[in-house]
């Protein structure tokens, strides 16, 4: 059921479906984005997203669960900006709603010059 949650949440945030978002979290939940050290409320989360420049589509790449956690793997692309990254999200539950969620990003981008010059490939 955890796993169908995910799925309906990626497929609302792909479909800018932002007002419908708080239905999946506790009130209580926080959001947090280590990479930019950000710490938000499910409010502040919808807000962010909502207000993101851009139309951003989402595809899941990768779904796991471990124990009450559920693990999202998705690639997050705009057409218009013509760039994407990759998230990886982590969604710990709490009668089935989300309690926290921890989500990490990565800017898909040509590999560095020096590992091209390594011969590594």
């Amino acid at each position: 059921m955890n796993r169908d949650i995910v799925r309906n949440f990626w497929d609302k945030m792909s479909n800018q479906k932002f007002d419908e978002l708080s239905s999946y979290f506790k009130e209580d939940c926080f959001v947090y984005w280590p990479n930019t050290g950000e710490v938000f409320s499910v409010k502040e989360y919808i807000h962010v997203n909502k207000i993101y420049p851009g139309n951003w589509k989402i595809e899941i790449k990768r779904l796991e669960v471990c124990n009450e956690v559920i693990i999202s793997v998705v690639k997050i692309y705009s057409d218009e900006e013509n760039i994407s990254l990759h998230a990886t999200s982590f969604f710990t539950f709490e009668n089935h709603k989300i309690a926290r969620l921890e989500e990490y990003f990565g800017l898909d981008e040509d590999p560095p010059i020096w590992r091209n010059n390594k011969e590594i490939r």
